[in-house]
């Protein structure tokens, strides 16, 4: 049911200093299937709409970019020894040890590409007694819109939306939509920057007090919840919520014996 093309990958350790190292990865994909569950840990296992099949008896219509397609998703996780202290090129005296030696710094940053979106009927007048309605498509008219997040967010700015409505038109009464089941319009991209640092004290052969402070979402970057895919409300195409949550500081100190 379910194919996967890795189309291309990679990971690499880099040796940075005698001390020092990192790995990055970056995986390439295209993802595709005839269903697919939205991974979604803001709601609960109710199906949504866009999970179901519009056709059940022609699921070849179904076929096409899975929700869980992520195009590209970078991380790169670099350990960094500061160069202070015993045994390091700078401050290695026993004074400056003790405030500058012993420090590293471990940040971990990730990207990724948006999912793809789907859209389908608000009014579901198939008469299919359950299931979904999709909408029709305009022909020669994109149904994606451009620009960048926080342009899409501006809801006193006209054509913002994260969709274009001028490209879809409600189906008749029991007729189902041509709409395919996932279109390659984005939702929002996904960027975030944590951070940790720690620094050991050496008290005595066996002893130390270790300190470590730890900031998750270090830039403070917001992440959104998906648009509104219902065809027909007056949402449609707009961002409504923020998900995700703000900068988070919390600090540790432990005595090690």
């Amino acid at each position: 049911m379910t194919r996967t093309a890795l189309i291309g990958s990679f990971a690499a350790a880099l040796l940075l200093t005698a001390t020092s190292s990192a790995f990055a990865g970056n995986v390439y994909r295209d993802l595709r299937d005839i269903r697919s569950d939205r991974v979604d840990i803001h709601r609960d296992r109710v199906k949504l709409k866009e999970e179901l099949a519009e056709r059940n008896y022609d699921l070849r219509r179904e076929y096409g970019l899975s929700l869980q397609d992520v195009r590209h998703r970078f991380v790169v996780s670099p350990l960094l020894d500061l160069p202070f202290g015993k045994g390091k090129p700078w401050a290695n005296g026993s004074i400056a040890d003790r405030i500058a030696g012993g420090w590293n710094i471990t940040p971990v940053l990730s990207f990724q590409t948006g999912m793809p979106a789907s859209i389908w009927q608000n009014n579901n007048n198939a008469g299919t007694l359950g299931g979904i309605q999709r909408p029709n498509m305009v022909p020669g008219v994109d149904p994606c819109t451009s620009g960048r997040t926080t342009q899409r967010l501006d809801k006193n700015t006209a054509g913002q939306d994260w969709f274009n409505p001028a490209a879809f038109t409600q189906a008749p009464q029991f007729t189902l939509g041509n709409a395919p089941r996932t279109l390659n319009c984005r939702i929002a991209h996904q960027f975030n920057l944590d951070t940790a640092i720690r620094k050991n004290v050496r008290i005595r052969e066996t002893s130390q007090v270790s300190f470590r402070l730890e900031v998750l979402n270090l830039t403070n970057t917001p992440k959104f919840l998906n648009p509104e895919m219902r065809f027909g409300r007056g949402t449609f195409g707009k961002i409504t919520a923020q998900a995700g949550f703000p900068r988070i500081i919390q600090y540790m100190i432990r005595y090690e014996f």
